[in-house]
């Protein structure tokens, strides 16, 4: 249902990464996708993989430093229950 992803320091010659991007935009049961990124991170190479997708299916996360608040905060964007209409 949940997945996370560490792309700090990605770049568009990471042809790996970039696959299992496609594939999780591609996976249609997933509900949520949390990746990790940094200064150095090629977003718009990322984003650019995961486009086809859901918008809300990516939930994109600054992790620069992973200390005990960021740690806190991964959890959080991991777990999060999103409201369902009554």
């Amino acid at each position: 249902d949940v997945v996370l992803m560490d792309l700090r320091g990605f770049q568009p010659e990471n042809r790996g990464c970039r696959f299992e991007l496609g594939v999780l935009a591609e996976a249609s049961h997933l509900r949520r996708v949390v990746l990790l990124f940094d200064a150095e991170t090629a977003r718009d190479a990322a984003r650019a993989d995961v486009a086809a997708a859901p918008a809300e299916r990516f939930t994109w996360l600054e992790a620069g430093r992973l200390d005990r608040g960021k740690a806190g905060q991964v959890l959080a964007a991991l777990f999060e229950t999103r409201a369902t209409p009554a």
